[in-house]
């Protein structure tokens, strides 16, 4: 056998390789919507506990502490009946803060469905007008209360304090989104919205920022957020990207790329590849992060693969595969 026949045997053999790899991943996170399922968790309130529904290509959070709870955006209008009904099942009653962090279909889509659920004590917005049918029909449910920078909320013992929010309409849907900071004993969290480079580089200026535990990546892991710069301020521990099936882009890989140089791979979460993300935290020793796979909140799709592999992830494999096989048959020649 010569070596050209030797360099295509090789190549076979890696393509089959990572075909095998791919099916085998895929079906390994194959999850299916909780519709009517019972949800067996129990919760030391006691405790921190912030829940990152996997709602798709949106955003859900749920904190809870102390009998207080807040909700972070509600998913799109596919999701609120899951969310409503998941939070029946984790023994909701109230919720005495509702966060819409901007109008967006994705982040307040199922809010109406909560709203018709549960007592809600408060809901804050930012005072921008939008016409979409999701925040028109909200508005007109429910008094939505104005929040302003440095406002804070108590969550039982842990305290939200308000970062981000355009009230004045100067800034996009996007850059508009309420950002909070979550403290609780020596621990910190960041809830981001959709907010893009533009006011993370405020934020920074303003010289307020912390260093954080955990980050919830702006804007689904985009392109547009999370800079090195940005990064570099808050220097995050652990961080989860909320993330679907619908789109494709997300999260981009020049994103990943930046969290990679600060985070071990490890300590990132990605809904649609790990499911809903629960974290426990006494707020002194490390969080107890765990993933409940079997939390899929996602309407839009009763029974999804997650993680599907979409052309960017498929070009780095390609370049990966490529490099592999030129060094290869770059040693047997």
């Amino acid at each position: 056998m010569n070596k050209k026949e030797k360099s295509f045997i090789l190549v076979g053999i890696f393509v089959l390789i990572i075909l095998l790899m791919v099916g085998i991943y895929i079906q390994s996170n194959e999850k299916t919507n909780i519709g009517n399922q019972k949800i067996n968790i129990s919760i030391d309130d006691s405790k921190l506990n912030i829940f990152y529904f996997y709602v798709g290509q949106a955003d859900c959070t749920l904190i809870i502490n102390n009998g207080k709870t807040m909700l972070i955006d509600a998913g799109d209008k596919t999701d609120g009946k899951l969310i409503a009904n998941c939070l029946k099942q984790l023994g909701i009653e109230k919720i005495d803060y509702l966060i819409g962090t901007h109008s967006d279909d994705d982040h307040i889509g199922g809010m109406i469905d909560v709203v018709d659920s549960f007592e809600i004590k408060n809901l804050y917005m930012p005072q921008k007008e939008a016409n979409n049918q999701s925040y028109i029909e909200l508005k007109k449910n429910i008094n939505i209360q104005k929040i302003e920078i440095n406002d804070i909320i108590k969550i039982g013992e842990a305290t939200a304090i308000v970062k981000w929010v355009d009230n004045e309409e100067k800034y996009s849907d996007n850059n508009s989104s309420i950002v909070l900071q979550l403290n609780y004993k020596d621990k910190k969290y960041l809830f981001t919205g959709d907010i893009e480079t533009k006011v993370e580089n405020e934020l920074i200026k303003q010289n307020t920022l912390e260093e954080i535990d955990v980050l919830k990546v702006a804007h689904h892991g985009s392109n547009s957020s999370t800079s090195e710069k940005f990064l570099n301020a808050i220097k995050p521990k652990s961080v989860i990207i909320s993330s679907g099936s619908t789109y494709n882009k997300f999260p981009n890989i020049e994103c990943l790329k930046r969290i990679l140089k600060l985070v071990n791979k490890e300590s990132i979460f990605i809904t649609e590849r790990d499911g809903t993300i629960w974290i426990t935290s006494d707020g002194i020793t490390v969080d107890n992060i765990q993933k409940l796979n079997e939390i899929n909140l996602d309407g839009a799709n009763s029974q999804i693969n997650q993680n599907e592999l979409n052309s960017e992830y498929l070009e780095s494999i390609q370049i990966s595969m490529f490099s592999f096989f030129g060094k290869t048959i770059e040693n047997i020649s």
